[in-house]
């Protein structure tokens, strides 16, 4: 019994390293696709590559909580996985669903997310939407 719980843990942990690297990286190659591969028009220039590491660390980390939070890493997992298939996609729409909530609340073009930020008519705002 103790084997095999150790296995368990071994496999979980596998699976949240392999997944991480997946969604960090997956989120690196978007970027180079859209900024370096020249593949897409670059109308307004490239912003600094610090934000979108940071922002891929965040989100690799969102996913992964989302993944943990619909027992996605719970071994031992019994049954077919065609049956695992609908909380995949359902963790995974989720995920992208928030992070693209948390793309759109948060801009990535001036004027930059400030706190204290004023308007010109001296409203203070969380978030520069204008």
């Amino acid at each position: 019994m103790r084997t095999r719980d150790s296995f368990d843990a071994k496999t979980s942990l596998a699976a949240v390293v392999a997944d991480a690297l997946v969604i960090f990286f997956g989120f690196q190659l978007a970027v180079w696709i859209r900024f370096d591969s020249g593949w897409l028009e670059i109308p307004r220039g490239i912003p600094p590559r610090g934000m979108y590491i940071y922002a891929g660390a965040i989100l690799t980390i969102l996913f992964l909580f989302i993944f943990r939070s619909l027992h996605l890493y719970e071994r031992p997992q019994y049954g077919h996985f065609v049956d695992k298939i609908p909380r995949i996609i359902r963790a995974c729409g989720l995920a992208a669903l928030l992070a693209m909530a948390l793309a759109f609340a948060i801009q990535t073009e001036p004027p930059f997310f400030a706190p204290g930020h004023r308007h010109r008519d001296g409203r203070h705002h969380a978030f520069c939407c204008h």
